[in-house]
């Protein structure tokens, strides 16, 4: 038996949901983070648990052929990106895989149902939205992401999944901070100024917004001074979150103190007002696939139902493309964004401010398609339920978490849905989170 804080030689040969390696000793796995299959490793044994054991890796003895020398100095430390030590094509196989297993966990589903993943030419510089935190690091000020399962910030000086525009940004504030010489918030005191930054990019136009999240409200001009001295910087937001037992980066005192409330993206062909609050795929090189694969489900002999519909992006490209579309979010500064935008981009869309299991109950869904794009938590009860007593003509659902897809769909197919088939698309390089589009019908 495996004992804690044990020095274990082994054969990596399997790869749990977070893209850990497990090496198994009999029939007990011990999970190893920096680790992939094929690997010969040495480990320390951190912890033994009834069924399974966690480990450090310490040295890689034989290297896997998948394995690759990570861009990212940090990757290994970083809570960011998981993946960087194996090839894209390993990552892809492995989390092809992934999302059969945890469907399959309690649903029916066969590789003929799940269409080959679709990744991107390039895995770097795909982000267009980063939340950084800050920390006190050895005689400076850190910017980063918390270390996996702590909030220790490990110190990033380049992030390659950004782009060089959003480097730069990183860059300024870095002189900023070195001219300023604020404090880093204290979360078990409640001392301090500086919490997070928010870095978000337009790819289409090139613009920036930055959103600095501080404890209390102070003078900020010099701030402003190195963000705007910045090609393509928009928009600077003030949020001020002094509640130390929140981590939410935005809170309600959100403020624009420099240039436009918003900047301006493209996607699929729609011209879109991105403000700090709105959701957007963060993978943009790959939005538009994304959106193929819903458009080739959506049927356009009768009203489509978007609901969950955010900003109302993809309802607008249904829209253009010649869909009569109703948009349904509870979140009213995300309507009024998409009335926007279905305005610039001169398409008619009905957008409702209502809780979407609320309006289910107002609504016959005979002849409609049904979209829904829910956050991480899958769908609301209720919403299951209506879905399963109307029974729309279609239904498509983009999820983002392979768990909450499988509890949904295993009562979605027991209320008399049958699955037509799964697209996954690679939106998260470097990670083993996974996106992708589920169409379902009726059965006859």
């Amino acid at each position: 038996m495996l004992t804690k804080n044990s020095t274990v030689i082994g054969l990596v040969t399997d790869q749990g949901k977070k893209g850990e390696g497990i090496v198994w000793d009999a029939s007990f796995p011990t999970y190893v983070a920096n680790a992939i299959p094929g690997d010969r490793i040495e480990y320390k044994v951190l912890k033994v648990e009834k069924r399974r054991a966690f480990g450090k890796l310490l040295r890689v003895l034989a290297p896997s052929n998948h394995r690759v020398h990570p861009e990212c100095a940090i990757a290994g430390t970083c809570g960011g990106c998981q993946l960087q030590h194996q090839s894209q094509a390993a990552q892809v196989a492995f989390k092809s895989k992934l999302l059969l297993d945890r469907l399959s966990r309690t649903v029916e589903v066969s590789g003929h149902d799940c269409r080959p993943m679709i990744s991107g030419e390039s895995q770097w510089a795909t982000r267009n939205k980063m939340q950084f935190s800050f920390g006190c690091g050895d005689g400076a000020i850190d910017i980063g992401l918390y270390a996996p399962r702590s909030h220790r910030v490990v110190n990033a000086d380049y992030c390659h999944v950004m782009s060089p525009d959003m480097n730069g940004v990183l860059g300024a504030v870095r002189g900023w901070l070195d001219a300023s010489n604020w404090p880093v918030f204290n979360e078990g005191a409640g001392t301090g100024l500086l919490r997070f930054l928010t870095i978000r990019f337009a790819p289409a136009t090139g613009q920036l917004m930055v959103v600095l999240t501080l404890a209390k409200k102070v003078d900020v001009s010099l701030f402003i001074d190195h963000m705007i001295a910045l090609d393509g910087m928009t928009s600077v937001y003030l949020c001020v979150q002094p509640d130390a037992s929140s981590d939410h980066v935005l809170s309600h005192e959100l403020s624009c103190i420099w240039g436009a409330p918003s900047i301006e993206d493209v996607v699929c062909g729609i011209r879109c007002q991105v403000s700090p609050h709105t959701f957007m795929q963060a993978n943009a090189p790959l939005v538009d696939a994304l959106y193929a694969a819903v458009l080739e489900a959506i049927s356009h002999d009768g009203p489509v139902l978007d609901l969950y519909c955010g900003a109302g992006i993809l309802s607008c490209v249904l829209a253009k493309h010649g869909a009569e579309v109703i948009g349904v979010d509870n979140n009213a500064s995300a309507i009024e964004d998409a009335t926007k935008n279905a305005a610039t981009n001169g398409v008619h869309v009905n957008f409702q401010c209502m809780d979407v299991g609320l309006f289910l109950t107002t609504q016959s869904l005979i002849g409609v398609t049904v979209l829904v794009d829910p956050p991480r938590k899958g769908l609301d009860l209720r919403v299951v339920q209506a879905l399963i007593q109307q029974h729309p003509q279609r239904l498509v659902y983009v999820s983002c978490s392979p768990d909450t897809l499988a509890r949904d769909l295993k009562l979605l197919l027991a209320g008399g849905y049958v699955l037509e088939w799964i697209q996954p698309v690679d939106m998260f390089c470097h990670t083993p989170h996974i996106e992708c589009v589920v169409v379902l019908h009726p059965r006859p």
